[in-house]
C-alpha cells in the first residue's frame, strides 16, 4: 500500500472505536434483560403490554379442487416487558445501579483469579499475547497452517464481548456464547454441555447465542452442536459430486454416521486423539485436552457473575 492511502486508512482506523462505550452499555442491558436480570439488578418494575401477533392460515379449499391463500389471522397478546428502557439504560450506565456493579465486581473477582494470567495486560486490550501451547489448550477445527508450524495458539483481544461473541468464540468460532465458554459443564467430559459440543450425535440445533447474533444461510450448522457438510449426489465417477465426497472421506476427521446419510460430521474425538503424526510428524498424538480452551469458571454459581464482568470489557 502508498503511503497515502496508507495513511488514510489509519487515520480511519483510529475513529472505528468510538462508540465502544455506548456499544459495552447497550450489550450491558441487552444481556441483563435476555438473562433475566435487568428487572432485579435495576430495582425496576415489569409492565405487561399488549402486541398482535400474525398467524398464518392453511389454504382453503375451492369447490373446483383448488386451494386459496387465506390471510394471517391478527391474534392480540400480552407480554410482559421491562419498564427500563435501553435509552435510559444508557444515559445512566451500568456503574450507577448498585446491583449491577456489584456483579461486576464479584465477577471482576473471578476473572482476576481464573482469566487475568491470559487476558491481562496494562493497555485494555485484554490479552498479554502469551502463545500458548496446542496440547494444552486445543482447538475444535484442527489447528491453520500458522498455529501448526508454531505449535500454540495466541491468547487472544477480548473487547465488546456482547458483540463479538456472535461471530463464535475461540479461534475457530466454534462456542456460540460467552456464558457456554466459561461454564463448568463445557470443560467436564460427559455432561451434557460437553457431549451437545464435542460428541457425535443427532443436531440439537441450539437457539442463537444471543438475540442479536444472526442466523447464517444456509441453516445447517448452529454453534454449539455438531458440525456436519452434505454429501453430494452422484451418478458416476466422474461426476463432480463423487469427487466432492472423496475428497471429505479423504481428510482425517470427517465421519459417516448410522443416523444420517445425507452428510459428513465433524468427529472432535477422532481429531483429539490422533492428531499430531499426519500434521506434524510427531512420534505420537500429541495430546489435546478434552475441550478446547480447558480453562472454566469454578463452579456454576461464579458462571453469570463473571459473563456479566466480560460484557464491560
Amino acid at each position: 500500500m502508498r503511503k497515502a492511502p496508507l495513511e488514510a486508512l489509519t487515520a480511519y482506523m483510529t475513529t472505528l472505536d468510538e462508540d465502544d462505550n455506548d456499544l459495552r452499555q447497550v450489550g450491558m442491558y441487552r444481556w441483563l434483560r435476555d438473562n433475566d436480570r435487568l428487572t432485579q439488578q435495576t430495582e425496576t418494575p415489569i409492565l405487561s403490554e399488549s402486541y398482535v401477533e400474525m398467524i398464518p392460515q392453511p389454504p382453503k379449499r375451492q369447490w373446483w379442487g383448488g386451494y386459496k391463500k387465506q390471510p394471517d389471522l391478527a391474534v392480540t397478546k400480552t407480554r410482559d416487558v421491562p419498564s427500563l428502557q435501553e435509552g435510559q439504560f444508557l444515559a445512566k450506565g451500568w456503574q450507577n445501579y448498585p446491583k449491577v456493579a456489584d456483579a461486576v465486581a464479584r465477577g471482576k473477582e473471578v476473572f482476576d483469579r481464573d482469566c487475568a494470567s491470559c487476558h491481562s495486560d496494562g493497555l485494555g486490550a485484554n490479552t498479554n499475547e502469551k502463545m500458548v501451547r496446542l496440547d494444552e489448550v486445543g482447538r475444535f477445527f484442527t489447528p491453520t497452517i500458522y498455529q501448526k508450524e508454531v505449535e500454540s495458539i495466541r491468547a487472544t483481544f477480548l473487547r465488546d464481548v456482547y458483540w463479538t461473541q456472535s461471530r463464535g468464540l475461540l479461534s475457530d468460532g466454534h462456542v456460540r456464547n460467552m456464558t457456554d465458554l466459561v461454564d463448568p459443564a463445557r470443560c467436564e467430559e460427559g455432561s451434557p454441555l460437553y457431549n451437545q459440543y464435542y460428541t457425535l450425535h443427532t443436531p440439537v440445533r441450539p437457539e442463537p447465542g444471543s438475540a442479536d447474533q444472526p442466523i447464517t444461510a444456509p441453516d445447517l450448522n448452529r454453534k454449539g452442536d455438531v458440525f456436519r457438510v452434505p454429501k453430494s449426489k452422484y451418478l458416476t465417477k466422474l461426476d463432480k459430486g463423487y469427487k466432492r465426497n472423496l475428497f471429505i472421506e479423504r481428510h482425517n476427521y470427517f465421519s459417516e454416521v448410522e443416523w444420517d446419510d445425507n452428510h459428513y460430521y465433524w468427529d472432535y474425538q477422532k481429531m483429539r486423539a490422533s492428531y499430531g503424526p499426519d500434521e506434524m510428524g510427531t512420534a505420537g498424538p500429541i495430546g489435546m485436552p478434552a475441550a478446547p480452551h480447558p480453562w472454566c469458571a469454578g463452579s456454576s454459581s461464579e458462571t453469570a457473575d463473571l459473563v456479566q464482568f466480560v460484557m464491560t470489557l
